[in-house]
Parts: structure tokens; sequence; C-alpha cells
């Protein structure tokens, strides 16, 4: 949806499943080899100047040094994450084209509630918020800076 309102080839979506599961077919574990290749897929979109989105649900013990050398090497950045209970994650989970990639029991076990990250201050999207108007409000953000 959020890619859909850039130029085609201005905007690269770097799916931390779709690294992490498809491609390496990897767990989410310490010492996953993930974090690296996602790192290396971002940077190259900005070093091309493109607008990049890193999405996925990062556990700050694992990928915040990703995160913040990221942030280190983008001109803006920009950081949005869910705020929400594990039983609203999994209703909307329900609701997804992939709620059948994993399973609600998969999800307990790597969900982690909240974790604010230490070097940037995060907008914050509640159980008020819809994926809609959270994909409205980044759009928002990225095109009123010209992104």
């Amino acid at each position: 949806m959020l890619q859909g309102s850039f130029d085609r080839a201005n905007c690269l979506v770097v799916s931390q499943d779709r690294v992490r599961r498809e491609m390496l077919r990897e767990l989410d574990v310490d010492g996953a080899v993930n974090s690296e290749l996602i790192e290396s897929i971002a940077a190259w979109g900005l070093q091309r100047d493109m607008v990049v989105i890193v999405e996925g649900i990062f556990n700050v013990r694992r990928y915040e040094a990703m995160l913040q050398r990221l942030h280190g090497r983008a001109a803006q950045s920009f950081f949005f994450a869910w705020d929400l209970e594990f039983e609203e994650t999994a209703r909307r989970h329900d609701e997804r084209a992939q709620r059948d990639d994993f399973t609600v029991e998969e999800m307990a076990e790597w969900y982690h509630g909240w974790q604010p990250l230490s070097f940037v201050d995060e907008t914050r999207f509640d159980a008020s918020v819809s994926a809609s108007e959270a994909v409205s409000a980044i759009s928002t953000a990225l095109h009123r800076v010209g992104a």
C-alpha cells in the first residue's frame, strides 16, 4: 500500500519476514544473519537515494544496532511502531492475507510487546489506529519532506 504512493523504482521495501523466513529460512534467534542482509539491502537503497522502508517485528536486543546504523546512513529517517497487546496483534494477524504463513502460537513465541528504540523517538501507533490509518500517517510524513 505504502510503496505504491511513490514513483516506480524509488521506494525499496525490505521485509524482515521475506529476508529471514523466505530468503534465508532462518529462525529469529541470537546470532542470526538476517540482520546483516536486511542492513545490506537497505543500505543499497539509501546509497541510491531511494525511500527505504524496513518493516518487521524487530526485537530491540537483536536489531537495534542495525537500525541505528541505518538511521546514521540516512539523510532523514522516521521510525514508526505498533504498540499492541498480543491479543490485538493476533486479531489483526487473522485479517492479513499472510495469516496462513504462521500460527498465533508461533507468534506468541516471538511476541515481545512494546520495545522502544534508545536512539530515536518513534511514532507509536496503538490499537485505536487501523492499518490504513497508519499507512496514511506514514505516507504523509514521508511526502511532507519530499521523499
